[in-house]
């Protein structure tokens, strides 16, 4: 796997960076550092329980050696039990440290001697748990390389996107102006720098309270200095209470005459009042049943069913059923879609 994290670094944009000397990414594979034939990392667990450990001493020395070889550095042992990897960690990583020391763990974890004497600090993807440690390495080394000065054309590249002032990025677009019958934002095609600045800072601000209400909180809207970048924080949080009142005006909006909806009625009603909220049927649709099979009580249904006893008359019985079932007939107490 290792080999494969390599690969990885040496294409695209950090493979890029790593040519032009911007950055320097290294993997070194924990079995080359063992001191048995058979090359054993890892071994059962004092205390007893399933799976493997991985071995202080084989990691004590791909450590040192690391340390020995290019300088010491901060070691991150990557943990579900370490804080939470976010944005403003990645900052904090590239502005305070030239050369960190990523450990992946694996199976079962590590011994916690190595990670009492030689890490610094754990760091978790999130609330899982991955088979090894070398992907979240991965996505570390990528969020911190980005921000190094020359691995992006220029510091716009990362600064405007997700997470990087407390917000999410705003929809972006890209050629052709329609697509499938969807077109771009007009304000995106008018040429107007200042208008598309505005209209992506609002979107930012409504796309983060509708979908991270928990980072909008965290949100230092006194950061906000001129009337302008104010004026856009309340257009956009008036634009997202207008959505939101729209979207609950229609759940509460009283049924209009062209929709029928049925309910229970008379000895039905305790039959079926689990289906007292259903959904609503177009006056056509109505008319198109009672047009073909009329309507069908729930007596005629009970009747309908004792007849299948009697063996000349199935034939008949299943054909109304089918008639019934086929055109949608409305039965009371029962809402039958359309099929």
């Amino acid at each position: 796997l290792s080999r494969g994290l390599g690969d990885v670094y040496k294409r695209q944009i950090l493979g890029r960076a790593q040519e032009r000397g911007y950055i320097a990414i290294r993997t070194h594979q924990i079995r080359a550092y063992t001191t048995n034939k058979q090359m054993q990392v890892d071994d059962y667990p004092y205390g007893g329980g399933r799976g493997a450990v991985m071995q202080a001493d084989p990691l004590f020395r791909c450590w040192e050696h690391v340390v020995n070889t290019y300088g010491p550095g901060r070691t991150i042992f990557m943990s579900p039990c370490g804080r939470t990897f976010t944005q403003s960690v990645a900052r904090e990583l590239k502005a305070q440290y030239d050369h960190l020391i990523l450990v992946c763990g694996h199976y079962e974890g590590i011994d916690q001697r190595f990670i009492d004497a030689c890490v610094d600090e754990e760091l978790s993807m999130g609330d899982f748990v991955l088979t090894g440690g070398e992907i979240p390495a991965m996505a570390v080394a990528d969020a911190v390389c980005r921000m190094v000065p020359g691995v992006l054309p220029d510091a716009e590249c990362f600064e405007e996107e997700s997470h990087w002032d407390g917000l999410l990025e705003y929809p972006q677009y890209s050629r052709p102006a329609v697509w499938h019958d969807r077109a771009v934002p007009e304000i995106l095609l008018s040429g107007d720098h200042a208008k598309v600045a505005a209209w992506r800072k609002k979107e930012s601000y409504k796309r983060t309270m509708l979908r991270r209400p928990d980072l909008f909180a965290r949100f230092d809207e006194s950061q906000l200095t001129s009337k302008a970048d104010r004026k856009v924080l309340q257009q956009a949080k008036a634009e997202l209470a207008a959505g939101q009142a729209d979207c609950i005006g229609d759940k509460q909006r009283v049924i209009p005459k062209t929709v029928i909806a049925r309910r229970g009625q008379g000895h039905t009603a305790g039959a079926f009042a689990g289906h007292n909220q259903l959904p609503p049927i177009r006056q056509d649709q109505a008319d198109r049943r009672n047009k073909f099979c009329g309507a069908l009580s729930h007596r005629h249904i009970l009747h309908l069913c004792h007849q299948l006893f009697v063996v000349g008359g199935i034939v008949a019985v299943l054909t109304r059923i089918a008639c019934a079932v086929h055109a949608g007939c409305p039965v009371q107490g029962i809402h039958a879609q359309a099929g």
